[in-house]
């Protein structure tokens, strides 16, 4: 997968304003910064200059730089080819709210208030709809998407898992509800594992990857992600 740097220039220019707000804020910003908000807009956390301003955007661009390389060592590196403007919206989107928060950071560096409230639930909220609208865009690989031993090892399972994404995803921006989950994925790469503590009478048989259960205090099937043959505790209401 060849780089086309023109098509890395909106991240390249993201990059590029924050070194800038780092060299404009970092003569006038006092020695404690505000590094996290609470929900309410208060700051519950501060940092030193390295750690407010100076690590950000470093994070940022190695944060690209797995971003573009990554495609060159992951083992399904033949399918980016197949999402190519996927995979840019993909990073560039994260690249913008990184921005975005690092920008607020600044302002308040230099003691400009800012409604984090609003602004950051508007920010995350239009990650997850970009992230949603293109997750049934992304094809087989082990770096971006939902990643699990049996979406990696079947086309098939990886395109069901990610087509039922985007209703999750997106807010109701339409005013109609979402869809509810079809099934929930909880990993548990573990040698024993259990349904629930109090869950009725259990037997003990082996069970590999990708074994799904029925939960009997939802409807919901519920897969769970176990080692090839490891002794798992089911109850008798989930056969």
């Amino acid at each position: 997968m060849t780089t086309n740097w023109r098509r890395e220039l909106p991240s390249l220019l993201l990059l590029a304003a924050m070194l800038v707000l780092l060299a404009t804020t970092w003569p006038v910003a006092p020695d404690r910064i505000p590094t996290h908000w609470n929900a309410a807009g208060e700051v519950d956390g501060w940092g030193t200059r390295v750690t407010g301003l100076l690590l950000p955007p470093l994070f940022a661009l190695g944060l690209y730089l797995v971003f573009l390389f990554a495609p060159r060592v992951d083992p399904g590196r033949a399918n980016y080819a197949s999402f190519p403007d996927t995979y840019l919206v993909i990073r560039t989107a994260v690249l913008a709210v990184m921005a975005l928060f690092y920008g607020i950071a600044c302002l308040s560096a230099r003691g400009v208030a800012v409604s984090v409230q609003v602004v950051a639930p508007l920010a995350v909220g239009l990650l997850f709809v970009v992230l949603g609208s293109v997750m049934g865009k992304i094809r087989p690989n082990w770096f971006v998407g939902i990643r699990t031993p049996w979406t990696i090892s079947s086309k098939v399972a990886w395109v069901r898992t990610h087509r039922p994404g985007p209703p999750h995803h997106q807010p109701p921006l339409t005013g109609r509800p979402p869809r509810k989950s079809s099934f929930a994925i909880v990993p548990m790469p573990a040698a024993r594992a259990s349904v629930a503590p109090d869950a009725p009478e259990r037997r003990t048989e082996n069970v590999s990857f990708g074994s799904t259960l029925r939960s009997p205090f939802t409807t919901t099937p519920t897969v769970r992600v176990v080692w090839p043959a490891a002794n798992v505790s089911v109850p008798d209401c989930a056969r």
